[in-house]
């Protein structure tokens, strides 16, 4: 199948990031007028900290009866508001996930939907209906109503550099 002059085949994605136990966690730090949303990675002699995306955030000022009946303001977090900004912050490290992925595979990767799981769920109903009969029209579908992202390897020397430094570094670890 080809997408955006790519010849591609579909195939699940394997985590390219949890080798050696190294772990990726997102964390999102809340203060009172901000929030930062993190990618942390840790694992044996690994933590990095690395932050995503940082917003500001307003508070919401309600205006509410007490039980006098007289009213009042009432001041909270605009909970819609930060939710919808760690949603972005995911977006970003998900963009950058796929982009590292394809620099330290030196290959292209496509990526789409965003809301995979969701979309898969109703295809493959869609399938059992008998509204789309066949695997390849159903993914053809799916790349027809959703963008697909292209991500070109860019900066294999860093990767290569990266990889060298593990490989040096596990060598020392196997020897000692």
């Amino acid at each position: 199948m080809t997408v955006q002059g790519v010849e591609t085949e579909i195939r699940p994605a394997r985590n390219a990031l949890a080798r050696n136990g190294t772990r990726h966690v997102f964390a999102v730090d809340l203060g009172a007028s901000g929030g930062k949303c993190f990618v942390a990675s840790v694992g044996e002699g690994v933590f990095a900290l690395t932050e995503v995306h940082r917003f500001k955030h307003e508070p919401a000022v309600l205006f509410l009866p007490d039980r006098t009946g007289a009213i009042e303001s009432r001041t909270c977090w605009d909970d819609l508001f930060i939710y919808n900004q760690i949603i972005e912050g995911l977006r970003v490290y998900r963009r950058e996930v796929n982009q590292l992925i394809a620099n330290a595979c030196g290959a292209k990767v496509l990526a789409g939907p965003e809301e995979a799981t969701a979309v898969g769920n109703a295809i493959m109903q869609a399938m059992a209906l008998g509204m789309v009969r066949e695997l390849s029209s159903a993914r053809r579908l799916v790349l027809s109503a959703f963008p697909v992202h292209l991500f070109n390897p860019k900066d294999r020397a860093v990767c290569d550099a990266a990889y060298q430094r593990y490989l040096t570094t596990t060598r020392q670890k196997v020897s000692a």
